[in-house]
């Protein structure tokens, strides 16, 4: 308001009553802003959500027939190991 020739000093406010979409996406930020959160844990937990529903839907239907491997740099030489000893 100073381009218009006025200054705030103060405002107190004592009722906000916003939309309800407003209401539900403020009380959706306050879930997640816990204090020593990062983005990067919440990012996580959903990760981690996710792949126990797959876990859960993989186990449910008898249809289903699925062989978990652990990936990366470092597993392929663990894996290979594991495949050999199982054969030999």
């Amino acid at each position: 308001m100073y381009a218009y020739g006025y200054q705030i000093v103060q405002a107190l406010i004592t009722d906000i009553g916003p939309d309800e979409h407003v209401k539900w996406a403020m009380n959706e930020i306050n879930a997640v802003n816990v204090p020593g959160t990062t983005t990067k844990d919440v990012m996580d937990m959903v990760l981690v959500t996710q792949y126990f529903d797959t876990m859960k839907e993989n186990g449910t239907s008898s249809k289903n027939s699925v062989v978990f491997i652990p990936y990366g740099p470092g597993v392929v030489h663990d894996v290979a190991a594991q495949i050999c000893d199982g054969l030999l």
